[in-house]
């Protein structure tokens, strides 16, 4: 008597060797957690680079909670999902949010800022317009 087979499971394919791994080949919560990773990195290591980046950026913060939700909720949020230490001390990953476009497609789109092009922020500083903030900062 034969015995019924297994059902064979699906593997996704294997990227090839060396192909650098492009956005939507990690999961989710990976490139969430990566992209925590990388701003709290380069607010310690390249303020520079982040000064520079800030100089694009346009907007404002509506204070909706949506970068405080991201990979893991943050443990200063209150029961109302706000920030209860939005104005006392901060971290510097939080003040610079977001630090380029990639940190606003983790947010999908719901964030107060947006960035513009070095054209634009050229003339924006000519005319003395400072870029976007957030309340307080």
């Amino acid at each position: 008597m034969s015995s019924p087979k297994a059902p064979q499971r699906q593997v996704p394919p294997t990227p090839q060797a060396g192909a650098p791994l492009g956005e939507g080949t990690k999961p989710p919560w990976l490139q969430l957690a990566v992209g925590k990773t990388r701003r709290a990195l380069l607010t310690v290591f390249r303020r520079g680079f982040i000064r520079e980046q800030l100089k694009y950026r346009r907007g404002a913060c509506r204070q909706c909670g949506a970068c405080c939700r991201l990979a893991f909720p943050c443990p200063f949020l209150n029961s109302k999902k706000l920030c209860v230490i939005y104005n006392l001390v901060r971290p510097a990953a939080c003040k610079c949010f977001p630090i380029d476009p990639r940190d606003l497609k983790d947010v999908g789109g719901t964030c107060g800022f947006h960035f513009v092009g070095a054209t634009e922020a050229a003339a924006d500083a000519q005319a003395g317009r400072a870029p976007g903030r957030h309340p307080q900062q």
